[in-house]
């Protein structure tokens, strides 16, 4: 598997990130949110502040909207960054699959409550399955060296010459 992915990989499973918090803490001491909902709109932005605000038991209060547009602008962590036929195939790795219904289990959600998969394919409905391939070419196979003839051995004496006279 190539780096790049092993890392893609890693870093969206995020079951195997949450689980070990999870065993350090009451779980009613977390808040997870859904980050496609930052880039929503405007009140649903302002929604999510509330859920948060509500969380840490804080009062209420009321954003400028160009402070909540500026909360949906951060395109280095969103999706609309990611080719939306490199995010479908991704998405849909039976590794990260299987990651998502780790991921159900530990928050005691309903089967498909993430189904980044079908996320995906909505988003691109016309594109046929992908696999993924090397973004290397392949490399050549050396031919099969052929075998050497055995050689007759030269029988040599560890005494070359003449020495000193004694």
């Amino acid at each position: 598997m190539p780096p790049k992915l092993a890392q893609i990989l890693r870093d969206n499973c995020y079951v195997d990130k949450l689980a070990p918090w999870f065993d350090a803490f009451p779980r009613d001491r977390f808040l997870l949110l859904d980050s496609d909902d930052l880039r929503g709109d405007v009140p649903v932005r302002q929604r999510i502040l509330d859920d948060v605000h509500d969380f840490l038991e804080l009062p209420a209060h009321a954003y400028a909207t160009e402070d909540l547009d500026l909360l949906g602008n951060f395109h280095l962590a969103s999706n609309a960054t990611v080719l939306p036929l490199l995010r479908r195939t991704v998405n849909c790795l039976p590794v990260l699959v299987d990651c998502e219904r780790r991921l159900e289990a530990l928050l005691d959600a309903p089967p498909g409550a993430f189904d980044w998969c079908a996320r995906a394919r909505a988003d691109l409905p016309d594109a046929g399955d992908v696999r993924l391939a090397s973004s290397r070419p392949p490399v050549p196979r050396p031919s099969p060296m052929p075998t050497p003839k055995p050689r007759k051995k030269k029988r040599r004496s560890w005494w070359r010459g003449a020495g000193p006279d004694i």
